[in-house]
């Protein structure tokens, strides 16, 4: 069972940012780990029944392992898939606080008849309240690791304007750019013009988010030309060390 987990894992797993799987993901570490977390749900589930508490307390943790990885990694390249399944897991977390707080508190309330069927009914009622942060959380999340999107657009366009005009006067200027760049110990920021233009990538999330604007397609199916442009410029600064741009 385990293999087989592993397997459709890292089945999964697509480097192509305009694969047009729904359930593709570019990040095998984050991947892996939510897999494994799923793994220790089931064997503690089936395995740790003679020790309810600890089983509880261990569900509890791979649930919010889970949930956490999908937070913090979003590691689908569909945003509706990734709002999807935090969704579903955050269900499932308030499932498993729920069920540590039956299993602690039974011993208390051993003379309440009725005790075990509330805690069962808080189940559907935290159900749909705790699927709609779990999706907005995420939601949120994107929009959190978005603020430079403008940003960059700004500077590649700014950079194909440059692109353009440096191929007009190539030509007619070559022997003095040449001795002007020869000259010039700091062409890098004279490129880029101000150091305004230059913004740090915070993590690997980050860059991952915003080269998923690339993937749009036109009605035959085609990916945008314009879209995918920019997606192969934030993946070629993004190779800089320190993925600073």
């Amino acid at each position: 069972f385990s293999g087989m987990i592993v397997l459709w894992t890292v089945g999964v797993v697509d480097m192509n940012p305009l694969t047009r799987s729904l359930l593709a993901s570019s990040d095998i570490g984050s991947m892996f780990r939510i897999t494994a977390c799923k793994l220790v749900l089931v064997v503690v589930g089936v395995a740790l029944d003679s020790v309810p508490k600890v089983q509880a307390v261990f569900m509890l943790i791979a649930v919010y392992g889970i949930t956490y990885y999908i937070f913090h990694q979003l590691p689908y390249y569909s945003a509706t898939v990734n709002m999807i399944y935090q969704a579903i897991w955050s269900s499932l977390l308030g499932v498993a606080c729920l069920l540590v707080g039956l299993v602690f508190t039974a011993e208390k309330h051993t003379g309440d008849a009725g005790y075990p069927s509330r805690m069962t009914m808080g189940v559907l009622y935290q159900l749909f309240p705790m699927m709609l942060l779990g999706a907005v959380s995420v939601r949120l999340r994107m929009r959190m690791l978005r603020p430079a999107a403008q940003h960059l657009h700004q500077a590649f366009t700014d950079r194909k304007i440059a692109t353009a005009l440096n191929d007009q006067k190539k030509r007619a200027v070559a022997a003095a750019a040449a001795d002007a760049t020869a000259a010039d110990p700091n062409d890098t920021l004279t490129l880029l013009g101000d150091l305004k233009t230059v913004y740090k990538f915070k993590d690997v999330t980050q860059l991952s988010v915003l080269c998923r604007e690339m993937r749009k397609w036109d009605e035959d199916g085609i990916p945008d030309p314009d879209a995918t442009e920019y997606g192969e410029f934030l993946l070629k600064v993004s190779c800089v060390p320190g993925a600073c741009f």
